[in-house]
């Protein structure tokens, strides 16, 4: 998550947008099909396509676009 817990407030968005958001560290999925990288191989792309992500997983509020990158420990993990 964010490492500074109130960037995403200040730029506006609700508790609630930002605890939907899914750090991109937490996609496993796309990680292994841009990469190529999984469990039975030692080779992966090291520049892989990522000039997408921000418009498909980034929220966007008064045209500023948040993209989690990694997850922190404690941030926006009330109750969960």
């Amino acid at each position: 998550m964010d490492p500074d817990a109130n960037l995403g407030l200040a730029l506006g968005f609700s508790e609630e947008e930002l605890e939907s958001i899914t750090p991109i560290s937490k996609m496993r999925r796309l990680i292994e099909e841009r990469t190529g990288a999984d469990k039975s191989n030692t080779f992966y792309k090291i520049n892989p396509k990522v000039d997408d992500i921000p418009e498909i997983y980034g929220k966007e509020n008064d045209g500023v676009r948040f993209l989690f990158l990694a997850l922190k420990a404690g941030l926006y993990m009330k109750g969960k």
